[in-house]
């Protein structure tokens, strides 16, 4: 059951996402508002999806769906409840739906916003955004689902691979993806100064929280990532 939900919540919200990037093109080519408005709510709609989806992967791993591959592979009963959780996002397929789940998120943030100085800039960054996480929720659909069924009902998972049984896990990845995924909508705004010519207008200090926010987050991600290298590896001193 939850295989089927989860490949169904993927396959909608790729679907939705490239609905809203087409739709928030359309509106600015023809100048109607009413398609830059559908593809607004079709972005906000992506993030509901991808949020259930994400939910509905995390619910497994605390029931011990082991019917499940990707949670058989990742998780045991025997795992404390924080690592089980944590275990989502432990291997490729789950990693890359969480931060698909945060590209569509901070997608959503972007396409909220209405810059009334440069109103073409923060639709055509909403594009750009659009476009990576539609590429991130395809990959996470087609090349690494982690809704796969097992062909067999294992009594019990694998379990999670030594070295990530630290409370760092819990912490580090997602930090990082913050970060990581925060970048691109400065990355965003360059391709839309390129779009529009306002080459001179793109880096303003609504782009340059962004860059502060990802900073911070990277920052404060390898700072928990050293001591958890630390701590497991022992590697004779912070990484």
């Amino acid at each position: 059951m939850i295989s089927e939900i989860g490949k169904f919540l993927l396959g909608f919200a790729l679907f939705a996402n490239i609905y809203a990037v087409v739709a928030v093109w359309s509106g600015i080519k023809n100048k109607n508002p009413y398609w830059q408005e559908s593809g607004r709510r079709a972005i906000f709609g992506t993030t509901i999806l991808l949020f259930f989806a994400l939910a509905i992967l995390i619910f497994g791993f605390a029931t011990d769906q082991f019917n499940i591959n990707y949670i058989a592979q990742h998780s045991s009963k025997e795992l404390p409840f924080y690592l089980k959780i944590s275990a989502v996002w432990a291997g490729q397929e789950g990693s890359l739906l969480l931060w698909s789940f945060f590209q569509i998120t901070f997608t959503a943030i972007e396409s909220k916003r209405n810059d009334k100085s440069f109103p073409m800039l923060s639709k055509w960054a909403s594009i750009f955004l659009g476009i990576i996480s539609a590429f991130f929720i395809a990959m996470t659909l087609i090349f690494s689902n982690p809704f796969i069924a097992s062909n067999s009902m294992p009594s019990n998972g694998q379990g999670m691979n030594p070295l990530l049984r630290h409370p760092g896990m819990v912490f580090h990845p997602p930090i990082l993806y913050l970060g990581y995924v925060g970048l691109a909508v400065p990355f965003a705004y360059a391709l839309a100064s390129l779009i529009t010519n306002k080459v001179d207008n793109w880096t303003n200090r609504y782009v340059q929280q962004w860059l502060l926010f990802s900073w911070l987050a990277l920052g404060v991600g390898i700072i928990l990532g050293s001591r958890w290298a630390y701590d497991v590896l022992g590697w004779g001193g912070y990484w």
